[in-house]
């Protein structure tokens, strides 16, 4: 059984194997804290984990974006995603995604996008 939910601090140690893989230079341990750091304690950012029988198998982070323009619209970019290589097949990418665009849809967010690109710290 899987379930996704917010991420906390409690789960940062666990997080860092998740991200490590995702940043372009120098995969530390300290490059993925930093990371972690600022999506868990920047409120634009959101960080949702999906554990299996209570293991972390995959995460995905947002940032939520405000428009300057006259509609003050808000969006999310979907920032990092990433699951356990032992989980590819199960579809958790697509659980996860599925998951933030309901979370999204409840909290008055219409729009979310990916930009392609990979973090170097």
């Amino acid at each position: 059984m899987y379930n996704i939910r917010m991420a906390n601090l409690n789960d940062e140690n666990k997080l860092i194997n998740l991200v490590k893989p995702k940043l372009l230079d120098e995969k530390t341990d300290k490059n993925a804290r930093n990371v972690l750091d600022e999506f868990l304690n920047n409120n634009k950012f959101r960080v949702f984990v999906l554990r299996e029988d209570d293991v972390l198998k995959g995460f995905c982070s947002i940032e939520i974006k405000s428009d300057a323009g006259e509609n003050k619209e808000e969006s999310a970019e979907i920032v990092m995603l990433n699951v356990n290589n032992d989980s590819k097949e199960k579809s958790y990418k697509k659980m996860l995604m599925e998951y933030i665009e309901d979370y999204l849809k409840q909290i008055g967010i219409k729009g979310m996008y990916l930009r392609l690109w990979r973090m170097a710290y």
